[in-house]
């Protein structure tokens, strides 16, 4: 008896492909998308701060420089130092400084060029304020470079908050100007007056002089003297009052 044996079917060898190393990839690309996110996060909050922090260090600020001042308490000291006649000598320096903090000062010019070229004096009438040393007008010229406009844009704040009258004088040395120095003069006590009334100052306050090389402040024939003697001052009305001038 023939039997054909009974033949059985294999089932073909089901192959299962080893993928375990997909789950470790997945978690370490979850973990860098959660630290990059981290790191975006942690920049966002500091780039926040940081313009916190710049925009208080721009902001003007008292004497040493510090933000906590602001402008309008400033403008305020100045406008009391000027105010008290008695103290003026005293308060000179702070005068200066306050006028002219570094912060606020035009690119080209130091604080040593302030405290060398930005006199304040004392006037029968008030506080002559007084810009030397070309730091408005460059020698023989009269137009206001805009180095010089922000210098006298300062002033303006400052003038703005006072109710006394102001004179604008300017004066030469005894080389400049050619044969009319005074007409210099005259073009440049202009220029700044005209700069003040642009800014919205009220005209009836102001009056202007030219005095060429007639009132030096320093007689002597030196360099150093032509250059105090070639300025602008700002008088401001604050008191009839005796005084020392020079």
């Amino acid at each position: 008896m023939n039997a054909n044996p009974r033949k059985t079917r294999r089932k073909p060898h089901q192959h299962i492909p080893q993928q375990g190393w997909m789950l470790t990839y997945s978690d370490l690309v979850t973990l860098l998308l959660a630290f990059f996110v981290l790191l975006v996060s942690m920049s966002s909050v500091d780039r926040v701060q940081f313009e916190r922090m710049a925009s208080s260090l721009r902001q003007p600020g008292d004497l040493a420089g510090t933000p906590e001042a602001p402008r309008t308490d400033v403008s305020k000291r100045l406008r009391d130092l000027l105010m008290d006649a008695e103290a003026l000598s005293a308060n000179a320096v702070e005068i200066r400084s306050l006028l002219f903090p570094p912060q606020v000062l035009p690119p080209g010019v130091e604080a040593r060029t302030v405290e060398r070229d930005v006199e304040v004096l004392e006037n029968p009438e008030g506080v002559v304020i007084a810009l030397t040393h070309d730091l408005l007008f460059p020698q023989g010229q009269d137009r206001l470079p805009p180095a010089s406009l922000r210098l006298l844009d300062t002033l303006t704040d400052v003038l703005a908050g006072l109710d006394a009258d102001v004179n604008v004088s300017a004066h030469t040395d005894a080389t400049e100007g050619g044969a009319d120095p005074w007409d210099l003069s005259d073009r440049r006590a202009l220029s700044v007056l005209e700069h003040f009334l642009q800014r919205g100052m009220d005209p009836a306050r102001f009056s202007v002089s030219g005095y060429g090389p007639d009132r030096p402040l320093d007689a002597s024939a030196s360099p150093e003297a032509a250059q105090r003697n070639r300025r602008v001052e700002i008088l401001v009305k604050t008191a009839k009052r005796p005084g020392r001038y020079g």
